[in-house]
């Protein structure tokens, strides 16, 4: 079965998104000490021999369970290769924890073995979100087990990829980009890094332990209700913690969590925010910021990010790919069919031919991904 066929598979699954009861299975995988839940999609008759993917989600509510992961297990399984989606759950909780990422990787490696047939020396891994760049370090330990390593809605820098969080700016080879941000990324990151900031230039630590602990409930909202953060829906909840905060959190509240009529923070201010929380998250979690081995990459690497993404910038996309070995990136591929990793924030272009164009590269991107593992 050629790659081309595959592909065309995949691609016409991607276009009806749907559950296949026949072809999934909800299951418990063993990794040493781990034991965790995990969904398995396979392909029709769960045949032999077939290359595999473990799939990663980023820090999200509905973990293995989101959309834009399971669209992309149940193409792939249309293109004739299994997936495995292990369960993070301190992701799940909205921890950031780079460190789960290898535990994850292994579960799944685990599944696959374990419970389907896939061929063992054909198994790709896909990192959704921030998991991407994750992926890319695990990958990097973990060569010898793996085929190719793909990334959806990465990062690279994570002081920039805050400072769009908060204020909305971004930029590229010297271009300035303006965007409305979508509010959940920085939400997050608000009610993990807050306490741990220093000095009294955003409120005392009680009020950003109290900032932390009422964005974790209005993101952890968002993430159940499943409505886009920057929607109007959350604001009487949103101004019902403010109330709650004390006088010293305001700011510090207005610059994460503005209600959705009002504008992305000023920039000076934001820009000092995020640094500080950057500062704070590095030293808290080193492998946000780590390269290490990342230039030893010999495995075949895929790209790939929505223009229109108001959580995680474009360019950080570009910016990972920029910093990976030359000779291992097959494809990078910026596409207007979906914002971050979901097709709902597509800003597709008008004019048939840009349309159709936006099509084709996308294909190419897929064909690029199924034939890196199927070779």
């Amino acid at each position: 079965m050629t790659s081309r066929t595959n592909t065309a598979r995949f691609l016409w699954r991607f276009a009806h998104p749907g559950q296949d009861l026949a072809h999934e299975r909800e299951c418990l995988v063993e990794s040493g000490h781990d034991r965790r839940n995990a969904t398995i999609f396979a392909p029709a008759g769960w045949p032999r021999g077939r290359p595999g993917w473990v799939l990663l989600h980023g820090i999200t509510v509905p973990g293995r369970h989101h959309d834009a992961l399971r669209r992309m297990a149940r193409s792939l399984a249309a293109a004739g290769h299994y997936a495995i989606a292990p369960e993070v759950s301190a992701w799940r909780d909205l921890k950031v924890d780079p460190g789960e990422t290898l535990p994850a990787v292994l579960a799944g490696l685990s599944g696959l073995a374990a419970q389907t047939a896939a061929d063992r020396q054909r198994i790709g891994l896909i990192g959704f979100s921030v998991a991407g760049r994750w992926a890319f370090s695990v990958a990097a330990e973990e060569q010898a087990r793996l085929k190719a390593v793909a990334a959806m809605g990465g990062y690279w820098d994570i002081e920039r990829t805050l400072a769009a969080m908060v204020g909305g700016e971004h930029e590229w080879a010297g271009q300035r980009y303006r965007y409305d941000p979508e509010p959940y990324g920085r939400w997050i990151m608000g009610a993990n890094l807050l306490p741990m900031l220093e000095g009294a230039d955003f409120g005392s630590p009680a009020d950003r332990a109290q900032a932390a602990e009422a964005l974790h409930i209005l993101v952890r909202t968002a993430g159940q209700n499943g409505a886009m953060a920057r929607t109007a829906v959350y604001d009487s909840l949103n101004a019902s913690l403010r109330a709650q905060l004390s006088p010293g959190a305001h700011h510090l509240w207005d610059l994460l969590a503005p209600r959705s009529s009002d504008k992305a923070a000023a920039r000076q201010p934001a820009a000092e925010l995020a640094r500080q929380m950057a500062r704070a998250a590095v030293d808290r979690y080193p492998l946000l910021a780590s390269s290490t081995g990342l230039d030893e990459l010999r495995l075949p690497l895929v790209l790939m990010h929505g223009r229109s993404d108001r959580l995680i910038p474009f360019t950080e996309t570009l910016r990972l790919a920029q910093n990976l070995p030359p000779r291992a990136v097959q494809r990078v591929t910026i596409t207007r069919l979906f914002g971050h990793t979901r097709s709902r924030e597509a800003r597709p272009p008008r004019d048939p031919a840009a349309r159709a164009k936006e099509f084709g590269a996308f294909a190419g991107t897929i064909q690029s991904l199924l034939a890196a593992v199927e070779a």
